[in-house]
């Protein structure tokens, strides 16, 4: 109903809110509701027409947490996989079974040069770390460790 005055009361922990709005030409309102508060609310709706007579009521409640709701259940959803597969242009693959993955040609690369470099061509790395161990060793003899 459009025009229809909608009150909308909130119950939380720490007492009781009141936001109002007026439906708009589709008849529906959005009422913002602040969920700052951890814990259960109660949300109740009373709709009154443009003449102020009661057209209905409505009440619900929720929760503010701070759990993980996708951590309750971790098992893969089967049904969603296929659907999220097949609007992807892939395929879905139940648990426990084993396909070839799907090779796409275009995505390969070549390789057109290659360089290799021996260790001995770059002489001071290998003197560097022979340095380094010297060093340990020695003071490791000094302080008596060895």
């Amino acid at each position: 109903l459009a025009g229809a005055q909608v009150a909308v009361s909130i119950g939380g922990p720490s007492g009781k809110t009141t936001l109002e709005g007026a439906t708009g030409a589709d008849g529906t309102v959005t009422v913002s509701v602040p969920t700052t508060e951890r814990g259960a609310h109660r949300v109740k709706a009373i709709a009154r027409g443009p003449d102020g007579q009661l057209i209905g009521e409505a009440q619900t409640v929720f929760a503010v947490t701070t759990r993980d709701p996708e951590l309750d259940e971790v098992e893969p959803d089967g049904d969603f996989l296929q659907t999220f597969a097949a609007r992807a242009g892939g395929r879905y693959v139940p648990p426990g079974t084993f396909k070839a993955p799907i090779v796409d040609p275009e995505a390969g690369r070549t390789v057109r040069d290659r360089k290799e470099n021996p260790l001995w061509a770059m002489p001071l790395i290998p003197a560097l770390t022979a340095l380094a161990a010297s060093i340990s060793w020695m003071l490791r003899r000094r302080s008596g460790l060895l």
